[in-house]
């Protein structure tokens, strides 16, 4: 048997094989690459409420789905980024809330920056071209979403200081509920008690006690 006759034969064996496993290759390939897609639309598609669960949940799964050297730019960028959100200011008592607001701002941009970046980083490989400019302002976010989402954090942290014992709940009364009756009648008393013990007279009514025959006969007379 020649050369030719036993490529053939090898051939006509090993193909089936081969193309099973390179279309199982390709499967894989595509779903890794579905995968990848899925993370980095949901970002871009979330960018503008970096808090919310469905953004947070893909951040978490940039090390899952962008693995080994052809992605280590991404990871660097995650990493950097991850850093930042780790490290957010924390309400001082001692500077004040509006130093506190001013640096949530600075850190809220800095973090708009990372998170830009990062997704400059992810789309090369995936086939999209943005810049940081486009990331940053081609998107909506009603302003109330800033103000709700700074409101809450700073609740978040006030109600933290005061539960942990750092911070005490200030309280100014400014009105009991009363009765105007009740009232009038308490301080007649304690007129009259006060003149009394001056050197008043205290009137004092002395009654009796009924006898049996006074009882009886109240009780016939009723009948």
């Amino acid at each position: 048997m020649g050369w030719d006759a036993a490529a053939i034969i090898i051939a006509t064996f090993l193909g089936p094989v081969v193309a099973v496993q390179a279309q199982k290759y390709l499967e894989m390939m595509r779903e890794e690459k579905n995968n990848q897609l899925a993370v980095f639309k949901s970002l871009m598609a979330t960018r503008a409420t970096p808090v919310s669960p469905q953004h947070v949940q893909a951040l978490n799964s940039i090390d899952l789905e962008f693995k080994g050297e052809k992605f280590k730019k991404i990871r660097e960028a995650w990493r950097t980024y991850l850093d930042h959100l780790n490290n957010a200011p924390r309400l001082d008592q001692s500077q004040g809330f509006s130093r506190y607001e001013t640096d949530i701002a600075h850190w809220a941009e800095r973090g708009s920056d990372l998170l830009s970046a990062l997704l400059v980083e992810m789309g090369k490989p995936l086939g999209y071209s943005f810049d940081t400019v486009d990331i940053k302002r081609g998107i909506y976010k009603p302003q109330a979403h800033d103000q709700s989402e700074f409101e809450q954090q700073a609740l978040r942290q006030k109600l933290f200081s005061v539960l942990s014992g750092n911070e005490e709940l200030k309280m100014n009364v400014t009105h009991f509920p009363t009765d105007p009756a009740l009232a009038e009648a308490h301080f007649d008393m304690l007129k009259n008690l006060q003149a009394v013990l001056q050197g008043g007279v205290l009137a004092v009514e002395l009654k009796p006690p009924e006898s049996a025959e006074q009882s009886s006969y109240a009780g016939s007379k009723h009948t």
